[in-house]
């Protein structure tokens, strides 16, 4: 089961590492990944409001089937501003999973 979730996760990365190069080569803007959860959901305007780990707070558009508390893969710019990460902008956003899926996993791997 770990091998499979590496994999996946090499697979995503590596994915994610060939569309950053096409960003960010035409300018000092820094491309990089972040995974955030859904803090909010507005449908009358479609927006998904999320927060990193450390409780930077960023948005999107497109709720389709979101909810609070899934976790979303994110793929950044910098803006060219490597001192701030409060103007940084999300340029491609997936579904990941929800918490509690991550929860029963691990409990799963722990019993083993």
């Amino acid at each position: 089961m770990k091998k499979n979730i590496v994999k996946i996760l090499l697979i995503a990365a590596a994915g994610s590492a060939a569309f950053a190069g096409t960003h960010a080569s035409a300018s000092n803007h820094k491309i990089y990944p972040a995974t955030a959860i859904v803090t909010e959901i507005n449908e009358k305007t479609d927006t998904v409001y999320v927060a990193t780990a450390s409780g930077v707070p960023y948005e999107f558009e497109g709720i389709e089937d979101y909810v609070v508390g899934d976790l979303v893969a994110m793929i950044m710019d910098d803006n060219g501003t490597s001192k701030t990460i409060y103007d940084d902008e999300i340029l491609v956003s997936r579904y990941v999973g929800y918490t509690e899926l991550f929860e029963e996993t691990l409990e799963n791997e722990l019993s083993k």
